[in-house]
């Protein structure tokens, strides 16, 4: 059988290659990557936009003559040992195509001096149909130093290897790079591998002529700073294992914007699921790329069996990545929606205790200056309340208990004050008898417990009554406003917005106070009354309001 020889374009198949790294930032985090294979713990980057220069220096054991040689005779074949964060081979490259030439210059570790430096024309590296030759010489005069101690003669310098790329790309789409969008990358894909080296990486922008309007970003990897959740572990050995290390992510001005990161059981490098999610789109369900790009968790999700990509945003497509999918929708469907709901009602509950407190503080100051005769009747209730601090509050009572947000100070002639997780029962250790605090329910403040003949008051309360049709609900001896959030009344008062929830709340108190200052036989009748009768008081509260939109919102903010 005769044979004919394959001819092969070297220049044109690099370039193609080397497409994998279509921008300076993926230059940079390859570096990178390279740089930490090398066991680096100090990394730095400076971009010079004036000059076109790019740098990125590692302090990372080196490399030699000789094994240059079988690093760039192994272009796409690696040459790295199992573990580290580079598999393909392909990185040497990636400068090629993105600027005029680049050099590599380091030392090998443990050896001060023996620095080497490699030159690469792009422009003759990609016109060549045959192998390229990469002009390398010898640089006696560097030596490794990490304090620069001058030297007779030398050229101290703090890094094993130099990375410098001359006259890369004008082209914006190619060349543009934020300081703080290359940090977050760097952090997305080697967290894990920086917090085992202690590593530190300085980010240096230049963008004129001026040195001193440098950008510098100096920062290392943190730990998940959220609530730390059970691990999951989905599969066995022969299937493939799935493991979940996630957090709650912290909550932030901004909401939760926490980032799950993918990867494979034996390697450092992770993959931001935001990124990710885009090559698995058609195999998991919509709810799990949404419960999982939600920033509600942080963490990592991690393979056994799966293999990356040689573009590292991905998995490759077989049967392996087929169970992932399955372990990652089994994840949101039993665990995944379940915090997402759990996180939804907490804050719910701060908003309707957030709500409560604007309602209550207005109540409050209504019935002091213009219904005193209500204030009688919440003195006359029989069953008072004590908090911490106040004597004979016991742990055992704190089980007991619920906790309010005061709107009122215990002090007599004090005005109203924002809530206070601070119990202000402290000041003399004893039951304020006599004083009338006016309280919230809800998952913030100080622990409270009803007590015959202690502080009376009021207290909002927000619970379902299912198969309840009443609005609302008054204990006429504690002075315990219930108000049933799934009635339709409230509903409407919701949709409508926190101006109208916070009218309706007033109303509803003062119609409870009310009907007690009617004789007893005729309170149920009257109460059955107030519950038909709130229907049309809704429509009157939608249509006028004392709080403007703005208002409203401003103060409810103030007490979340």
């Amino acid at each position: 059988m005769n044979k004919i020889t394959m001819g092969l374009h070297i220049g044109k198949a690099l370039k193609y290659i080397t497409d994998n790294y279509p921008t300076l930032a993926k230059v940079v985090l390859e570096l990178i990557q390279n740089a930490f294979d090398s066991s680096s713990s100090q990394v730095s980057v400076f971009i010079n936009y004036a000059d076109r220069e790019l740098r990125v220096r590692d302090n990372g054991t080196g490399i030699s003559p000789e094994k240059f040689v079988d690093a760039i005779q192994s272009v796409c074949s690696s040459i790295k040992e199992v573990g580290k964060l580079g598999q393909f081979g392909i990185g040497l490259m990636s400068p090629l195509g993105k600027c005029e030439r680049f050099t590599i210059t380091s030392s090998p570790y443990p050896m001060n001096n023996g620095y080497h430096r490699w030159l690469f024309n792009c422009q003759e590296i990609l016109d060549s149909s045959e192998l390229p030759q990469i002009p390398q010489e010898k640089l006696p005069e560097f030596i490794f130093s990490q304090t620069l101690k001058k030297i007779p003669n030398k050229r101290p310098v703090n890094w094993r290897t130099e990375v410098a790329l001359f006259k890369f790309s004008k082209d914006g789409s190619i060349s543009t790079i934020a300081s703080s969008d290359l940090r977050s990358l760097i952090l997305n894909q080697f967290s894990e591998v920086m917090k085992k080296l202690d590593a530190t990486v300085t980010l240096t922008i230049r963008r004129g002529k001026e040195k001193g309007n440098d950008e510098v970003l100096t920062f290392k990897a943190a730990d998940f700073k959220g609530e730390k959740l059970d691990p999951i572990v989905y599969g066995d050995e022969k299937t493939g294992l799935t493991s979940f290390n996630l957090y709650l992510s912290p909550k932030t001005k901004k909401g939760r914007q926490g980032e799950v990161q993918i990867g494979l059981k034996f390697n450092d490098f992770r993959i931001p699921f935001s990124v990710f999610a885009r090559s698995i789109r058609d195999w998991v369900s919509d709810e799990t790329l949404s419960i999982l790009r939600s920033g509600t968790f942080e963490g990592y999700i991690l393979s056994s069996k799966c293999s990356l990509h040689q573009n590292r945003k991905e998995f490759h497509e077989d049967e392996n990545l087929v169970t992932f999918c399955l372990h990652l929708d089994a994840w949101a469907k039993n665990y995944g929606s379940r915090h997402i709901i759990s996180l939804k009602d907490s804050q719910k509950d701060l908003w309707l205790q957030a709500v409560g407190s604007v309602a209550m503080s207005h109540l409050e100051e209504q019935i002091r200056q213009d219904m005193p005769h209500l204030l009688e009747v919440i003195k006359s209730f029989k069953v008072g309340s004590i908090g911490i601090g106040h004597e004979g509050f016991t742990d055992k009572k704190k089980e007991q208990s619920f906790k309010v947000v005061s709107v009122k100070p215990d002090l007599p002639g004090s005005s109203e004050r924002e809530p206070s997780d601070s119990s202000s029962e402290k000041l003399n250790g004893k039951g304020h008898l006599g004083h009338t605090p006016y309280g919230v329910a809800g998952p913030k403040g100080t622990h409270r417990k009803l007590v015959r003949g202690h502080s009376t008051g009021i207290q909002f309360i927000y619970e379902e009554l299912p198969g309840n049709g009443n609005h609302w609900e008054f204990e006429a001896d504690n002075g315990n406003l219930t108000f049933n959030i799934r009635s339709d009344v409230w509903e409407k008062m919701e949709q409508a917005g926190e101006r109208h929830l916070i009218l309706y709340q007033q109303y509803c108190a003062i119609k409870a106070l009310e009907m007690l200052l009617e004789p007893p036989a005729s309170r149920d009748s009257l109460y059955e009354f107030l519950q038909r009768e709130l229907k049309t008081a809704a429509v009157f509260i939608v249509s006028t309001s004392f709080l403007q939109p703005r208002k409203a919102k401003a103060e409810v903010g103030k007490k979340m």
